[in-house]
This record gives C-alpha cells, sequence and structure tokens, in this order.
C-alpha cells in the first residue's frame, strides 16, 4: 500500500503493520478528518461513471436493501457498505497484499466487520460474492460482535 494514504503508517517501525498489536487509525484532529473526506470524495470521483462499479452497485441493491456506497471506515473507504450485516466491500485494481489481508482480518477480530475484496473488472466475481454474502445468511454486525466476545453496539433511541 501506498504509505502517503496511510499516514499512520509514519509512526510505525519500517512502516510496518503489525497485526494484532496495531491499534486501528482514526482522524481525530481536523486536517487529519478533512484528509479522510478528501480520500472518500476522490473514490466518488474515480468511480462515478464506471460501468463495473455501477455493475456492482445494481447487483447489490437488487440482492438486498441496506448496501450504502463510499463509506469512510477510520482512513479506509468502502466502495460498498451495509451497516446491518457490518461488512464492506473493496474493489481493487491490483492484487491486494499479504498485509492488506492481514489488517482485514485484524479489524475483523477488533471490530466485527467483514471485508470483501473484489478485483475489479472481473464480472464473475460479483455473483460469487453475492453468494458468499447469501452463505453468511442473515448474520448481523451485533451478532458477529457477541460471537468474537466484543460488546454489541448501543441502540439508539
Amino acid at each position: 500500500m501506498d504509505a502517503a494514504l496511510e499516514p499512520w503508517r509514519a509512526e510505525l517501525p519500517n512502516n510496518l503493520f503489525i497485526w494484532g498489536q496495531t491499534k486501528l487509525p482514526w482522524p481525530k484532529e481536523p486536517k487529519e478528518l478533512d484528509y479522510a473526506n478528501q480520500l472518500k470524495y476522490e473514490a466518488a470521483l474515480a468511480d462515478a461513471g464506471d460501468p463495473f462499479m455501477k455493475k456492482l452497485r445494481y447487483a447489490l441493491i437488487t440482492f438486498e436493501q441496506g448496501w450504502n456506497r463510499h463509506y469512510l471506515w477510520g482512513y479506509r473507504v468502502f466502495n460498498a457498505w451495509n451497516k446491518q450485516r457490518g461488512m464492506g466491500i473493496i474493489v481493487d485494481c491490483e492484487q491486494p497484499s499479504l498485509e492488506q489481508h492481514s489488517m482485514d482480518i485484524h479489524i475483523m477480530y477488533q471490530s466485527g466487520i467483514l471485508i470483501w475484496r473484489l478485483p475489479y473488472g472481473d464480472g464473475k466475481a460479483i455473483p460469487k460474492l453475492l453468494a458468499r454474502i447469501a452463505r453468511d445468511g442473515d448474520t448481523t454486525w451485533n451478532e458477529r460482535r457477541q460471537q468474537l466476545g466484543l460488546k454489541a453496539l448501543r441502540k439508539r433511541i
């Protein structure tokens, strides 16, 4: 991953992500939040009018309710997000590295969020992704968090 897109790497020795020991980064100052929102804006501009992204959005919307696009989680921008299920989809233009998969697993055990990676332009990958999501059944984010021993999210009144 490009270190410029992940400013927290400068804090780590040799810019290395250590699974299970590295806290997930969140923007804390207004300048950091502006940078995170800029990443989201740039992702939205890059996806505007893209036929593959349109196909993905249409497939998700017709599959089930609750899918949003370009959701910001810390410094990460999910191409699609389902809050009820606690699932994020990232469309990769390049083959993801082992470090990226390691971070996805880290996020799963720290927050209960499932992250699915989809190769860009592979039309056969979308039905496979929908089948994986359907295989998960009706598991909600709170249920997954309880299964992992994490605190359930508070309900808003």
